[in-house]
């Protein structure tokens, strides 16, 4: 019986192995000299640092190509796109100024405001929020027998922002009269 273990059965069985890939080298660079096929690259095997600088880098050069694109991108709708064009814009933003860019909006702004913002009607300017909210404030007022109507909410939007607690009590709450407030009729 034959054991398959047999070391010089093994033995036999590599050089055959070898000598089979010797003869694939052989012929490989026979065909090479001949110009049939190009050469084999051989490549070195490269260390785990190197990989890992690779995808350090990769991440690294991603991260900043991504935030370049958003900058870029915001950078050109700034510049390009006017405000008209953004949905919902005529709420925020006063019809005189829907026909600028963003760009153009926010360095007029910022010319206008550079010294800073002084009362409401700097950015009544701007806006037609402010006077959405100054109504939703006259009705309030109105609603507990305060007078806070166009005269004094002009003067109210010419009132710095320092001075806006003064102004109530004494140009609104001052000429109102208590029993207005308070609901009293002349007949009690």
């Amino acid at each position: 019986m034959r054991n398959s273990k047999d070391p010089s059965r093994a033995r036999a069985r590599r050089l055959a192995a070898r000598r089979t890939d010797h003869e694939k080298l052989a012929l490989e660079a026979r065909l090479v000299r001949e110009g049939k096929i190009y050469p084999r690259a051989h490549y070195m095997p490269r260390g785990r640092f190197r990989g890992i600088i690779a995808v350090a880098l990769a991440l690294f050069l991603g991260i900043f190509v991504g935030l370049g694109a958003l900058i870029g991108g915001g950078v050109f709708v700034a510049s390009n796109v006017k405000l008209s064009e953004f949905a919902g814009i005529e709420n925020w933003i006063s019809s005189t100024y829907t026909d600028r860019t963003l760009l153009q909006f926010i360095s007029e702004v910022a010319s206008d405001l550079g010294d800073g913002v002084e009362n409401l009607g700097q950015i009544a300017k701007y806006t037609p929020q402010v006077n959405v909210l100054l109504e939703t404030l006259e009705e309030n007022l109105q609603a507990v027998g305060i007078d806070f109507g166009s005269t004094v909410q002009e003067r109210f939007l010419d009132t710095p922002f320092d001075k806006i607690g003064d102004f109530f009590i004494n140009d609104v709450l001052g000429p109102t009269e208590l029993g207005k407030v308070v609901n009293l009729d002349d007949d009690m």
